[in-house]
């Protein structure tokens, strides 16, 4: 639990449809990053892990218009050098390992784990 938040980091995989389903069917979104405090809390959590995981930045809508799927706007970002690289093909994101976590847009089929947040209040 963090700042009024809950995450849960899946045990499975999906692709990021199926990641905002399933955390939809429990009440809650993808991970949405809000800040500094908020990414090193998710690296903590993955810490342990070397998993890839969405969190629910995409720019399915209007290409390289990154926007978080719970509707909050996009104001912090810590993006993997060279990213967001302006592919049509990538527009979800994902928490990368390689990278320290640092973000990274990939096509939103392919099948990652990832983190959905809960309101705690």
């Amino acid at each position: 639990m963090f700042d009024g938040m809950c995450y849960i980091a899946s045990d499975t995989r999906a692709t990021f449809a199926e990641a905002e389903m399933k955390c939809a069917e429990d009440g809650g979104t993808l991970a949405t990053v809000k800040g500094q405090q908020v990414q090193d809390f998710l690296i903590q959590l993955l810490s342990v892990s070397s998993k890839d995981v969405w969190i629910g930045l995409t720019d399915q809508d209007v290409e390289g218009q990154f926007v978080w799927t719970d509707g909050t706007p996009l104001v912090y970002s810590n993006w993997s050098p060279g990213e967001p690289n302006g592919d049509d093909n990538t527009n979800c994101v994902h928490l990368w390992p390689l990278s320290n976590f640092r973000w990274d847009d990939m096509p939103c089929g392919r099948s990652n784990y990832f983190i959905c947040q809960y309101n705690v209040a």
